[in-house]
């Protein structure tokens, strides 16, 4: 993988690497499968979602981001 400034985030509790390419927007809610499944994580920058990671997208705007983060976790 190339190295870059972006994390990719997969199933791990870490970063499997950096890339210098993003297909996300920073303050979104991930949920992972495989490794470390169930792991819920806020990524407040932007970064690569790789194929064992899930984006919680389409929230209602009037639910706060954060509160469902925490209640999630």
């Amino acid at each position: 993988m190339k190295v870059g400034i972006y994390p990719v985030w997969n199933s791990g509790v870490t970063p499997s690497g950096f890339t210098d390419k993003w297909n996300m927007e920073g303050n979104t809610i991930t949920i992972s499968e495989g490794g470390a499944c169930g792991l819920v994580n806020l990524c407040r920058e932007r970064f690569w979602l790789g194929g064992h990671c899930y984006p919680v997208t389409n929230l209602a705007a009037n639910l706060n981001k954060y509160f469902l983060f925490f209640q999630l976790k």
